[in-house]
């Protein structure tokens, strides 16, 4: 498990500007990919044991603000994935397809018993 980098909000201010936005919660630098470009419409995280479900829902939900169109969080633990949309949320225990980027997403494959 990796650590995550806490920064004061001194430090945030003194990033160089990156494409995107960028987002300081709780100490956690947050990166927001551009929204306009297709391939930036879509989020994806994948939870471990070190992540709690405030940090998760106050991530998903900044992605959204920022015009992301779906954010997948992909539990491994449960073998699953949440989709967010603005207006609903789909569970997927196998088979995925997202229209929008012509994608499906396999869980069984994305996510090999160990």
């Amino acid at each position: 498990m990796s650590a995550i980098t806490q920064l004061t909000a001194e430090e945030f201010l003194n990033l160089p500007d990156t494409p995107g936005k960028q987002e300081l919660l709780d100490g956690e630098l947050i990166s927001l990919p551009l929204a306009k470009h297709s391939h930036s419409e879509i989020t994806r995280m994948i939870v471990s044991r070190g992540n709690t479900a405030e940090e998760t829902d106050r991530k998903v939900s900044a992605y959204l603000q920022e015009g992301a169109a779906e954010v997948w969080v992909v539990y491994p633990a449960t073998r699953s994935m949440t989709v967010f949309r603005k207006d609903e949320t789909l569970r997927v225990t196998d088979i995925y397809r997202c229209e929008r980027i012509g994608v499906t997403v396999k869980l069984d494959e994305l996510l090999p018993e160990v």
